[in-house]
């Protein structure tokens, strides 16, 4: 999905998006892997499903993860 020179690839979970902005000249697969590995994170870090109420209990843990992927 472009919106307004911005490229936006996101994921719809239980009860949460999350969504992956770049630039217009972001290569759109970057990003799709971007998003890909947070998935593959989440489901390391919950033992169950991946719902709003456990993101917010481990929120150290997601930020841990947002964190390395940045660096």
């Amino acid at each position: 999905m472009t919106v307004d020179n911005y490229v936006a690839i996101f994921r719809s979970y239980q009860d949460f998006t999350i969504f992956v902005i770049g630039h217009n000249d972001d290569n759109e697969l970057i990003l799709a892997t971007l998003l890909d590995c947070i998935h593959e994170c989440f489901d390391r870090i919950f033992a169950s499903a991946i719902e709003r109420k456990s993101l917010i209990d481990n929120m150290s843990g997601v930020i841990l993860v947002i964190d390395e992927l940045i660096d």
